[in-house]
């Protein structure tokens, strides 16, 4: 996607995250941790959109591997969902889940 764009109207565009991080890091950490803490997890940020899309150039689109699922989700979504991601696998590679 392209830095300036949205993907959805009460979204920020991608390169706010990018350009802003050493600014919103040390503000969005604890807001996230709260929101763990509470528990809460804002609707908007739950709610994602996934469309699927052929590959260009394929010759057959009657196999799997020619499709692309397309996510879109809230602004805050993406970054919260990376942020736990990344601490899902620091976890697995600590007790050695992963292989």
């Amino acid at each position: 996607m392209k830095p300036y764009k949205v993907t959805q109207s009460d979204s920020l565009p991608n390169i706010l995250f990018r350009e802003c991080a050493e600014l919103i890091a040390p503000l969005f950490g604890p807001l996230l941790r709260a929101g763990f803490t509470i528990p809460h997890y804002p609707n908007d940020w739950q709610t994602n959109e996934t469309f699927v899309a052929r590959k260009p150039g394929k010759p057959n689109y009657q196999l799997p591997g020619t499709w692309r699922p397309l996510v879109l989700s809230s602004g805050w979504g993406c970054p919260s969902n990376s942020v736990v991601a990344d601490i899902t696998v620091r976890g697995a590679e600590l007790h050695g889940l992963l292989p």
